[in-house]
């Protein structure tokens, strides 16, 4: 099995909105007193949220498949917040460490 990180393209805006929700439904299950309405604007239009300068938004397949996600928004010139990180199926711990690795590595370079 081999993970490949890599930039969102327009083509990957329903199964990253399926892993959105699939994360809502689990958020839900584990803390249901959190309400999450109004915080998806951002993955209505991830080209204008994330694929900007200083910010990123990056997907996790394996064998083809959409398997997590991870974004960096800017906050301003020095700083930006991890969002979205999500990941789905059998290869959980792989995909994270992938994605957390492409994360910092875009960070720091």
């Amino acid at each position: 099995m081999t993970v490949t990180i890599r930039t969102y393209e327009a083509r990957d805006a329903e199964v990253v909105w399926a892993l959105h929700l699939e994360g809502v439904r689990d958020g839900r299950a584990d803390h249901p007193e959190l309400d999450y309405a109004g915080h998806e604007e951002d993955l209505r239009d991830i080209e204008s949220a994330y694929l900007s300068p200083g910010s990123n938004f990056w997907v996790a397949e394996v064998d083809g498949l959409l398997v997590g996600m991870a974004a960096i928004q800017r906050i301003d010139a020095e700083t930006g917040r991890l969002r979205r990180m999500r990941e789905a199926g059998m290869s959980a711990e792989e995909v994270v460490e992938k994605l957390s690795a492409g994360v910092n590595g875009w960070g720091n370079g």
